[in-house]
């Protein structure tokens, strides 16, 4: 097999498993050309293999384009809903969570894990979706934030949100990143924009499509798993 080959063969792989939550045809496809370049490589078919790796590096230019100037602004694009009240007579604190929903149902499912975990610890929650309707912080003891994990930072609409909340005063913040497996460098761009915004870094959950969670969590559920977090929550400094 080629160097080139090889290139495209994990290029592809790796495109497929990016588009995964997004569309099963790209990856489906992507891994299709891979597995075709592969077979082609192995029974050395050059002049067929040449051909293909050509279409491969066409589709693979057209890819990146796309995923740039397509898939991720369809993906970030923020998405206005009320907000939801749970457990009005809490006596904890008062909680505002803003999530982006984005293109799965992950990042949903731990946000309202965490969301019945704080109202069974006796806090009163705020819950909407980042977008330009969403209220400010002003007046609650917690700010929990959901966002994706997209091309290594936080889903834009998030970042927006706390952009416009201006100072947070020290207001305890929490986090839940969601993405396919890695989410490191989203992690340092949420820490320093919740540094940025004045607020207090009380924690940051990750959950993952492609990687367990168990041996964080004890459960590979991201509801149960934020539920849990949400109900062992202490902050320090007076706060809920």
């Amino acid at each position: 097999m080629t160097i080139t080959a090889a290139f495209f063969i994990a290029l592809l792989i790796l495109f497929g498993a990016l588009a995964l939550p997004y569309s099963a045809i790209l990856t489906g496809a992507s891994w299709l050309l891979g597995a075709g370049i592969l077979a082609l490589a192995y029974f050395r078919l050059r002049a067929k293999l040449r051909a293909v790796l050509i279409i491969a590096g066409i589709l693979c230019a057209l890819g990146v384009a796309g995923w740039n100037l397509v898939l991720m602004p369809w993906a970030n694009q923020p998405v206005a809903s009320e907000v939801t009240h749970f457990n009005p007579d809490g006596e904890t604190g008062r909680a505002l969570v803003i999530y982006h929903p984005g293109r799965s149902d992950l990042q949903e499912r731990a946000v309202t894990g965490f969301v019945e975990g704080l109202a069974a610890a006796g806090w009163r929650v705020d819950l909407t979706t980042a977008s330009a309707q969403a209220p400010a912080p002003t007046g609650y003891d917690l700010l929990v934030l959901g966002a994706q994990s997209y091309t290594w930072a936080p889903a834009q609409p998030v970042q927006d949100y706390l952009r416009r909340a201006g100072d947070l005063n020290d207001l305890p913040v929490v986090a839940i990143l969601s993405g396919l497996g890695e989410t490191g460098p989203a992690n340092d761009v949420m820490r320093d924009l919740i540094a940025a915004a004045g607020g207090s870094m009380a924690g940051l959950y990750n959950v993952w499509q492609l990687r367990p969670i168990e041996r964080l969590y004890g459960t590979d559920d991201p509801f149960a798993a934020m539920r849990g977090v949400a109900e062992s929550l202490t902050l320090t400094g007076g706060h809920g």
